[in-house]
């Protein structure tokens, strides 16, 4: 059930966007909540503006320790080959970021994703990996560093498929792993039956599912995701 695609983030269940004039006003607030403007100038010569004011802004609206979130995942990736960055070097930033979501809720899919979220518009009480902080922060990011600089590449990365060790792969992983051992009660599975294997047996949220914490699983398989039924 990894994921990563190229559709554009979402705002979590719970919370408003603070404008529909989205990037005047996501700069606005990001200068108003961040008056560092250390750590966002050093971020922007990173990424373009845009990027470095949806980060700062989205992370603000969950209200955590932005600034400490960053350095961790500048930590774990910054002068770093593009193929070697573990599950384990993201550790300290993900232990910054802890989440609890209500059972009954998790709402899991593989290659599914236009439909899952369609899905979850519907039924709102689920949620979804997008849903927790690093889905919200990292969704549509690609990224990689460089062991003879200090600094980020956003342009030349190779695809987060090329090795199991890249470090949007290992994020993914790790954040989905959570994910999986953050659920209980009854969860769902939105599956694509119009493929060959459509049951991943060695996916990492299997793996992980606990089932002292799991009751049922509601697998639910879409033979046409193009199409009306389910």
């Amino acid at each position: 059930l990894l994921k990563h695609s190229n559709s554009r983030c979402h705002v979590p269940k719970g919370y408003k966007t603070p404008s529909d004039n989205f990037p005047n006003n996501f700069a606005k607030i990001a200068q108003k909540n961040y008056p560092f403007g250390q750590f966002l100038t050093h971020y922007q010569t990173i990424v373009s503006l845009s990027s470095a004011v949806i980060f700062v802004t989205n992370c603000s609206i969950f209200r955590y320790d932005c600034e400490e979130i960053w350095r961790q995942f500048e930590k774990a990736v910054v002068q770093q080959a593009s193929c070697n960055v573990t599950e384990e070097h993201y550790f300290e930033m993900f232990s910054m970021m802890p989440q609890v979501w209500p059972c009954d809720r998790f709402l899991f899919w593989s290659k599914t994703r236009m439909l899952v979220h369609s899905y979850a518009a519907v039924f709102r009480h689920f949620w979804t990996l997008e849903d927790t902080l690093v889905g919200f922060l990292f969704n549509d990011l690609i990224w990689c560093g460089q062991e003879e600089d200090s600094g980020f590449d956003f342009n030349s990365c190779p695809a987060w498929s090329t090795c199991r060790t890249h470090p949007v792969y290992s994020l993914w992983k790790r954040a989905s792993q959570n994910f999986a051992e953050m659920a209980c009660g009854n969860i769902t599975v939105l599956l694509n039956g119009s493929i060959t294997n459509a049951f991943n047996r060695k996916s990492v949220e299997l793996d992980s599912l606990n089932p002292q914490r799991v009751n049922y699983v509601n697998i639910k398989v879409v033979t046409n995701p193009e199409g009306p039924h389910m």
